[in-house]
């Protein structure tokens, strides 16, 4: 009996939707409510898409976004398609884009998503 060799060809890589993106930011931010500050497309679907809210203990603004993989005109090249977050002191400091300190949150990887937790990647 003969096998089969597997297939070298790749699936198209799914591309989450707009309702996935606010899914896993909710999941992050454990339900904090949020503004959404801007949501950029191309004809593949959403490559940015930020959110912005205020830690209610220290003032920070948090702004979390989501980049999907790949190179655009104008905009950073982005090796991976995940969440981040960038802290700013202050409503002062997120208007200079003087950013305090960022982080990786979450990836997403053969369409899951992959939490950043305690130096670990764990299924969200």
């Amino acid at each position: 009996m003969y096998e089969v060799p597997p297939s070298f060809e790749k699936k198209p890589e799914h591309i989450p939707t707009l309702e996935e993106i606010k899914w896993v930011l909710e999941e992050l931010m454990k339900g904090e409510n949020y503004s959404e500050v801007r949501c950029l497309k191309d004809s593949e679907g959403i490559y940015l898409f930020e959110v912005k809210t205020r830690d209610k203990l220290t003032g920070e603004i948090l702004v979390h976004s989501y980049t999907r993989k790949g190179h655009r005109e104008n905009f950073p090249k982005s090796s991976e398609t995940g969440v981040d977050i960038v802290y700013y002191k202050d409503e002062d400091a997120y208007k200079k884009e003087d950013v305090e300190y960022a982080e990786v949150l979450a990836k997403y990887v053969d369409e899951n998503w992959e939490l950043q937790a305690n130096g670990n990647w764990e299924d969200l």
